[in-house]
């Protein structure tokens, strides 16, 4: 889980893989070091992304304003930052401390 979740100052960076043009979004556990995302929108004009913040969000229970792409922005992998939580909340929220798991979000 070290290299998925990071402390940083303030907040915790997720390493996030993307599939993007899923049919839905979900994160799909942990592998390789990077949290398995899949999400529904297409990489164009950045709309992947925007909905990856929004879906992150979401699962994590925080405002969209707490969450931001930190790195990885053309790149299927990528860096969010998540202000105002710790590496242990967020793997408690995403359910990685159970050993993974699938969780589903809502449409667009």
């Amino acid at each position: 889980m070290a290299a998925v979740l990071r402390d940083a100052d303030g907040g915790v960076v997720v390493t996030v893989r993307v599939r993007p043009r899923s049919s839905r979004d979900s994160v799909d556990g942990a592998s390789d070091g990077a949290l398995r995302v899949r999400i529904a929108a297409a990489p164009v004009d950045g709309g992947a992304n925007r909905r990856l913040v929004d879906f992150i969000a979401s699962v994590l229970g925080v405002r969209r304003s707490q969450v931001e792409l930190a790195g990885g922005p053309r790149s299927r992998t990528k860096r969010l930052y998540v202000r105002g939580l710790t590496a242990g909340e967020a793997a408690r929220r995403l359910g990685l401390e159970r050993g993974g798991g699938s969780r589903e979000g809502g449409g667009s």
